[in-house]
């Protein structure tokens, strides 16, 4: 498993957006009293992969996924992912 740390909120969106055009499908989203004020978390799968987004208001948005996957996702959108 891999991320990429501190997505800032819009950036996030974009990729979401992106990621369902793509054919990913969120699978799970929280919806806790304080979903979007202290914590949320998103969940997206495609074609058998799985990535886990979770959002905190100190650290931003962070996605987990596969090595690959979030290498990929990383050069695609411009983020920092650690290095392969």
């Amino acid at each position: 498993m891999s991320s990429i740390l501190e997505i800032p909120d819009a950036t996030f969106l974009d990729i979401v957006s992106a990621l369902e055009a793509d054919g990913w499908e969120v699978y799970s989203r929280y919806w806790g009293m304080d979903a979007g004020i202290d914590h949320d978390c998103v969940r997206l799968r495609r074609h058998g992969v799985k990535l886990k987004c979770e959002w905190d208001r100190c650290d931003d948005w962070r996605m987990e996924g596969p090595k690959a996957t979030i290498q990929q996702l990383a050069e695609r959108f411009g983020l920092t992912a650690p290095p392969p």
